[in-house]
Order: structure tokens, then sequence, then C-alpha cells
């Protein structure tokens, strides 16, 4: 568990909007259609990525 400081969450705050910008620019060329499908793959390799993990 880990608990932000309140420097920390103030740094959070300072650097969302930039972090969410540049996200929203990285898909900004999606459809919304395209979007979701991307996202419903991005949360399957998220799942997978545990078979990382496996000895």
């Amino acid at each position: 568990m880990a608990i932000l400081t309140a420097r920390g969450a103030q740094r959070l705050r300072d650097l969302a909007p930039e972090h969410f910008g540049r996200l929203e620019a990285m898909v900004g060329g999606l459809s919304v259609e395209e979007r979701t499908v991307f996202l419903d793959l991005l949360a399957r390799v998220v799942r997978g990525s545990a078979a990382l993990a496996d000895d």
C-alpha cells in the first residue's frame, strides 16, 4: 500500500493535464469504435501479462 504525501498529491495534480493530453493525442486518430476495440484489446493484454511471471 502506498500513501501520497501532500507534496506528492500536488505533483500528481500538476502532471495530470499534460499526461492525459498526451494520452488523448496518442489515440486522437482513432474513431470512437476503434478506441473501444483498442481498450478491449489492451485490457486483454494486461490480463495476459501475468503469464510473463510464470516460471
